[in-house]
């Protein structure tokens, strides 16, 4: 496999938050009862909100991470946060950049592209977006 597009390089980092999920015991507080049940913030939502949120406020930032029809408290998206112990973003960038490393990406090569930009609904293309 190669990385050569934005839909790669997703896929990738989606690979990697599943790894996260699938040893769950060690980046999970409560790893028998987190986000074991279906809900509007999933534990990818979780994971990926502190990464792509902005210098604003939590409320803001949730109006442009999420959907308006499934929109959060900040208190719920904190508190779901609350729930992943901190490894678990250090474990996150070693595994997503293992794997581009792995998969042969040149870091500079990605970094340079036009497509690597924050994955936002707003004057993106639906296949790039996160959510």
């Amino acid at each position: 496999m190669t990385i050569s597009s934005a839909a790669d390089l997703k896929n990738v980092l989606f690979s990697s938050i599943n790894f996260l999920l699938n040893h769950r015991e060690e980046y999970l507080y409560h790893p028998e009862t987190a986000f074991t049940r279906t809900k509007d913030i999933s534990f990818e939502k979780t994971i990926l909100f502190p990464m792509l949120a902005g210098a604003g406020n939590v409320a803001t930032e949730l109006m442009d991470f999420f959907d308006e029809d499934s929109l959060p408290l900040p208190s719920a998206m904190i508190q779901h946060r609350n729930q992943v112990r901190p490894e678990a973003f250090k474990a996150l960038f070693t595994e997503f950049t293992g794997k581009l490393i792995y998969y042969g990406a040149a870091i500079s090569k990605i970094l340079s592209r036009k497509w690597f930009t924050p994955f936002f609904k707003n004057n993106r293309p639906q296949e790039m977006w996160l959510k």
